[in-house]
């Protein structure tokens, strides 16, 4: 009985000691998920799969979390592909041993390593993380680290922020891989800047990749009014022979002129037509000449600014004969003039002219129609619209009457 009840401890015991894995092998069952978890988020992330990746990226930031000083010395000294998963993980983290492991990571040997640390780092999107990481590797030879700065910028900054990178950003729409100038875009579209917009107008609405161009859309949309620059363009993309490019072309339209029109480029090219109509282009310093379309006042290459057409015309001969439409004089035939008024009635504030004198209605002397406009740094220059600054093109503010 003894000697039975002896073998059955021996028993017990050497069954204990070979369930309980070693550190080793807990480490590479570890690895082995982690490698998983990592291929089930990018395809939630490419599939936008919330649900599933708010479910997988709590799993990850939990072994984030709790075996952080392991993936820190992996990422330093691991084999090449637990470096990858732990450069990968270290970005679900917001701890600071795990960014500076990161930081020292974007300097390894290995592209991938180097490319991973890069995204990682910009994902956990702490706020001292340096952004020259990012800046120097947008003009990297290799168009994975390129990409990879890219998107860790996309987490890195806050809307509206351009991080002074603005310009090298927008160099990369003109890259020669096309997932670069794609993740250009997401960033600019995150920067919100207006000094971006003329070149996705003029380069990436033009791409050669459908993919691009329906971003290009996308990220216009994002501008809101502030995008009015690029409704003309926008309605030729109408005629795209890709479907998802005319989709996002038409909800960018909808989004920036608050139009509820249908996506038939013919509806938006006819109206665009009539609201060109009513504006034109002048010179806030030479009120005295106007274009119909925009470009540089002939006299002192100052920007035009939009605005409305004046609202009335007179002939030269006879100039107390006005009218609300152009047209000719009705006393010598000649064609009758368009001019900004310059007087109004005080009492009677629709009796405009380009003349002192007195209100044909009350007969009470017209005054100068006061400046309704002024740039905020340069208070000389004002206007009777809005529009922009002849000098720093800004945009005129209401004058604080």
């Amino acid at each position: 009985m003894r000697k039975i009840i002896t073998s059955v401890l021996v028993l017990s015991a050497l069954g204990a000691c070979s369930s309980t894995p070693s550190e080793e092998e807990r480490g590479e069952e570890l690895y082995l998920r982690l490698r998983y978890l990592r291929a089930a988020f990018e395809t939630a992330y490419a599939d936008h799969s919330s649900a599933t990746l708010d479910t997988v990226s709590r799993e990850i930031k939990s072994y984030a979390r709790n075996d952080l000083n392991l993936f820190v010395q992996d990422l330093r000294n691991g084999a090449l592909w637990k470096k990858e998963i732990a450069a990968f993980v270290l970005g679900f983290s917001t701890n600071k041993k795990a960014q500076a492991g990161l930081i020292v990571a974007t300097r390894d040997p290995d592209l991938n390593v180097r490319g991973i640390a890069l995204a990682s780092l910009g994902f956990m999107g702490m706020a001292d993380t340096p952004l020259e990481v990012f800046q120097k590797n947008l003009n990297s030879p290799h168009w994975y680290l390129r990409q990879a700065a890219l998107y860790g910028l996309r987490y890195q900054l806050t809307p509206g922020d351009t991080g002074g990178m603005i310009s090298a950003v927008i160099k990369r729409l003109r890259d020669s891989q096309m997932d670069v100038r794609n993740e250009a875009l997401i960033v600019l579209r995150r920067m919100k800047s207006k000094e971006s917009l003329s070149a996705i107008i003029t380069i990436s609405l033009k791409d050669d990749h459908p993919h691009v161009r329906q971003s290009a859309a996308i990220t216009l949309s994002a501008f809101g009014e502030e995008g009015e620059e690029a409704v003309p363009s926008l309605v030729e993309v109408l005629r795209d022979a890709d479907t998802k490019v005319v989709e996002a072309a038409w909800v960018a339209l909808r989004q920036i002129t608050g139009n509820e029109f249908d996506r038939t480029y013919e509806r938006w090219r006819d109206w665009y037509a009539l609201e060109e109509a009513k504006y034109e282009y002048i010179c806030l310093q030479h009120l005295e000449s106007s274009f119909d379309s925009p470009g540089q006042c002939p006299k002192c290459l100052a920007t035009l600014s939009k605005t409305l057409r004046p609202e009335i015309f007179l002939c030269l001969e006879h100039p107390d004969l006005q009218s609300a439409k152009q047209g000719r004089c009705s006393i010598c035939s000649r064609k009758m003039v368009a001019f900004r008024p310059s007087h109004h009635c005080p009492t009677h504030t629709g009796s405009k002219s380009i003349l002192s004198g007195k209100c044909p209605t009350c007969g009470k002397d017209r005054i100068p129609i006061k400046k309704e406009y002024s740039c905020p740094t340069h208070l000389d220059v004002e206007a009777p619209r809005s529009g922009k600054c002849s000098r720093c093109e800004k945009e005129l503010e209401p004058v604080q009457k």
